[in-house]
């Protein structure tokens, strides 16, 4: 599966494509509850913040966000029916994590401790960062062994 984490293949080139074009139209018309939410952090670190998000949230907001019609799993080629579903599988190249991300966006827009800062305005540039890390939709058992090799 070494194709997926290759920034030269064919899949990973087209799927950060597609996925780009996705984000932008879907972050125009998406209408979420957790990305209109006024939840202000302010006084803690972005550690504490990521790690808070991370509980939850951003994962609730990665599977409400990311919903294409995907009949197959990019690797084995199954069918949907033949499986029980198809997972969002993060690009593991830079063994980038859910976190790492929320730390990435954090990091453009995150001032300091005393500045308030919105979850909203966290978790859309936390979207924006998938831009740069492919989701490959998988089957369990493909997803499984994508993750461990």
């Amino acid at each position: 599966m070494d194709y997926l984490n290759d920034e030269l293949s064919e899949i990973y080139i087209e799927t950060l494509k597609k996925q780009s074009v996705y984000i932008d139209k879907r972050l125009a018309t998406i209408r979420n509850r957790i990305l209109t939410s006024d939840i202000i952090f302010q006084g803690n670190s972005k550690d504490a913040i990521a790690s808070f998000l991370n509980i939850g949230t951003a994962q609730n907001l990665i599977l409400a966000f990311f919903k294409q019609p995907v009949m197959e799993c990019l690797h084995c080629k199954k069918k949907r029916s033949e499986v029980r579903q198809l997972e969002r599988a993060h690009c593991n190249k830079d063994r980038l994590c859910r976190r790492d991300l929320l730390m990435r966006a954090l990091d453009k827009i995150f001032v300091n401790m005393e500045t308030p800062i919105h979850s909203r305005d966290i978790l859309i540039q936390f979207i924006k960062e998938h831009k740069n890390c492919p989701i490959y939709f998988l089957c369990t058992a493909c997803h499984k062994f994508y993750d461990h090799s």
